[in-house]
């Protein structure tokens, strides 16, 4: 007869939660990047557009390079140095400069029909 299988769920709300590994399935991750790889749209936009918005560490007595926002094999170098307060803002504006509908768009566009969505 029919089997009921079972999934390991992580709660996050009472009407929501996270499902444990489902075989044969593609991730939430997976989604957004075909999503946007086929509109030509970078896969990590907020993250740059962070780095943009970081501030430049002030120059100290390190020897450093100062560390930019955009310095060449640390492209977030500036944002990764900000205290974690300040990179939640700092992500928060990215955000709000992108459409934020990527995993929705791509969970509609793969969605047989409207009652499935």
């Amino acid at each position: 007869g029919p089997a009921i299988r079972r999934y390991a769920v992580v709660p996050l709300s009472p009407a929501s939660g996270l499902i444990g590994w489902v075989p044969s399935c593609d991730t939430l991750n997976q989604l957004v990047r075909h999503h946007r790889e086929s509109r030509g749209v970078p896969l990590y936009l907020e993250h740059r557009i962070a780095a943009q918005l970081a501030p430049e560490p002030k120059r100290g007595g390190d020897g450093g390079d100062g560390g930019g926002g955009l310095a060449e094999g640390g492209e977030l170098r500036a944002y990764n140095a900000l205290p974690l307060l300040h990179r939640v803002e700092v992500f928060a504006a990215a955000l709000s400069r992108t459409g934020g509908r990527d995993l929705a768009e791509a969970l509609w566009l793969r969605s047989p029909s409207a009652e499935w969505w």
